[in-house]
């Protein structure tokens, strides 16, 4: 086991504190050249699809999972230097095989290949990050930490606006104006982040480290101390709440945020140096802004700013509404006005989280609770939906009176049904004769629907008993284990595309549908707009539901206890047998 640091004096913290900066810069320059833009254009050269691209925006959610186990290794090391720096570079150096594969790789395997490496590289880099983030609270005296973060995240700012849009120009010589091959543009990108993680990797092995605060006793040992361990986060009240909050807003990034530069890239036309434009911005505006967001969060704390940033947030998404390919003037004005404030929002939004995330949780055991909080947030995206209340109200019918069951059940038939209504009003927005053509489709299930709610609300009310227990249909748990089954199915999906190709299309839909109804509506909506009969996507979408109601059905049958069970399972065969009978009918 390494040896404890010794206590750290002002002028080594100091010292650290300017290392920490310089590690800030080189880690940027890897994450520029390697995330974003730059990913996605790789990801699309490499052939990716809507639903790849879906697959590799979830990633980072499978990758969170490696701080919980992360999180114990830390507290039974007491070290989190060498831990920090080794597995920071091997994530980095993953890279370093990704640049080959257009060289070495043939063509079938490239893509599946790159997201294989990139997943690898998520999780190294997620490893170590309890460790980093319980070092640096450590390192940054608390009461200047809301100016410390804000230099360090304008530097880093100020770095990935110098990097970008060289980059970008770089990348455009080769997509654009094809002056050399896509092959050496991305790979000379690509190489060169490889070697700032490297500095990246020396300034972590140079920047001091305080003693670690560890947990009493230190690591748990034997299963029920593990347990024990990993619910420690959870029975702090204060940082349940932390965690409610950061999961509900991880649910608006999750949705949306794959396929921002995809639309960008395909839709809008726009190149590369553009988007590295509009990032540009929003670096300008974070820069600025991160060190107001510092002072002001040091001096009036971080909870009220911390909402400011994230109602400012919250209407961005506006912005592109009103973009298109056929209106290129409002549509730059727009997107720099929205990056403009991006800039200035999310910089808000992520100083002052991790600030709050540090002040919120104690200094011994600090590793398991960012652990937690990074797993949980990247998890609960995407995860409320009727499938989560199905399975949720279902484990809660277990422990609850039977009286109690009813209005579970009925609970579940309602969110089962509001499901229909959420699909087409999506697909409207997305691609209008989708909508038209799934009409017709999803009317009959959506009216046995509202006939089984009904009923529920039909009983009169002294049959109707309040629960016991108050429960949040969103339980961090449940949200978790359902997570866990989601992701396997994602990745089954594009094993399916890969061998029937768009013949597959439907059955890629009901496979889709067990994960994630969103991500289906996504796909299909731009397949229909690609061009051709909405006719085949919106059959997969239909399919897609009928897939979800059997599984939600199955989670019925299996979890709940009579009468939930009987109900939701009676009510659930009824819609799928519509949906069944539509499909036969109008395909």
């Amino acid at each position: 086991m390494p040896s404890r640091p010794a206590p750290l004096n002002r002028l080594e913290v100091l010292a650290a504190l300017r290392i920490s900066n310089w590690e800030a810069v080189h880690s940027t320059v890897h994450a520029t050249l390697t995330t974003g833009a730059f990913q996605t254009g790789f990801a699309l050269w490499l052939g990716a699809s809507n639903l790849a691209m879906g697959i590799a925006g979830a990633i980072p959610t499978i990758a969170a999972l490696a701080q919980l186990a992360a999180a114990y290794v830390v507290e039974k090391r007491g070290e989190r230097r060498l831990f920090t720096a080794w597995f920071s570079l091997a994530s980095r150096i993953a890279w370093v095989p990704i640049l080959l594969i257009p060289v070495v790789a043939p063509e079938p395997a490239r893509l599946p290949l790159f997201l294989l490496l990139l997943l690898v590289s998520s999780i190294l880099i997620n490893v170590p990050a309890p460790a980093f983030t319980s070092w640096m609270a450590d390192l940054v005296p608390p009461d200047h930490r809301g100016r410390y973060f804000g230099r360090r995240n304008m530097l880093a700012g100020l770095t990935a606006t110098v990097v970008s849009l060289p980059a970008a120009w770089f990348l455009d010589l080769a997509t654009k104006k094809h002056l050399f091959s896509n092959t050496v543009a991305f790979g000379t990108l690509f190489g060169i982040a490889s070697v700032f993680g490297v500095l990246s990797f020396v300034c972590l092995l140079r920047q001091a480290e305080p003693p670690m605060r560890r947990t009493e006793g230190g690591a748990p040992r034997g299963l029920r101390a593990l347990i024990g361990f990993y619910r420690q986060p959870f029975r702090d009240a204060g940082y349940r709440r932390l965690l409610e909050f950061s999961g509900l807003f991880s649910l608006g990034q999750f949705i949306a945020a794959p396929f921002y530069t995809v639309y960008a890239l395909r839709v809008l036309n726009l190149d590369y140096v553009w988007l590295q434009v509009f990032g540009a911005i929003s670096s300008l505006a974070a820069l600025i802004s991160m060190p107001v967001w510092g002072r002001l969060s040091d001096k009036f704390g971080a909870k009220p700013l911390l909402a400011i940033a994230v109602a400012g947030t919250a209407t961005l998404p506006l912005g592109w509404v009103v973009t298109s390919s056929e209106r290129p003037v409002l549509t730059l004005v727009m997107l720099i006005i929205n990056h403009l404030l991006g800039g200035l929002f999310w910089a808000g939004v992520g100083l002052v989280s991790f600030n709050l995330l540090i002040a919120s949780t104690p200094s011994e055991g600090k590793s398991v609770y960012v652990g937690a909080m990074a797993a949980v947030t990247g998890l609960i995206g995407g995860l409320v939906s009727s499938t989560s209340v199905t399975f949720t109200f279902a484990r809660a019918s277990r422990s609850e009176t039977a009286e109690v069951g009813r209005p579970l059940a009925f609970g579940v038939l309602a969110a089962c049904t509001a499901l229909f209504v959420r699909v087409l009003g999506a697909t409207a927005v997305l691609h209008a004769p989708l909508a038209i053509a799934l009409l017709p489709l999803l009317a009959s299930p959506f009216a046995a629907g509202v006939f089984a709610t009904l009923i529920g609300l039909r009983r009169p009310r002294q049959e109707r008993p309040e629960l016991q227990t108050q429960r949040n249909p969103l339980q961090i748990r449940a949200a978790l284990e359902m997570a866990a089954l989601f992701q396997v199915v994602l990745y089954a999906v594009g094993a399916v595309r890969a061998i029937w190709g768009d013949v597959g299309l439907v059955v890629s839909g009901a496979i889709l549908g067990l994960a994630d109804v969103d991500a289906l509506m996504i796909s299909m909506a731009k397949t229909a707009a690609a061009g051709g009969s909405p006719a085949v996507p919106a059959l997969a979408v239909a399919v897609g539901i009928l897939s979800n109601t059997i599984l939600k059905m199955v989670l019925a049958a299996s979890i709940g206890r009579r009468p939930f069970r009987a109900i939701v399972t009676a009510g659930l065969v009824a819609q799928a047998v519509a949906a069944a009978a539509a499909i036969v009918l109008f395909r």
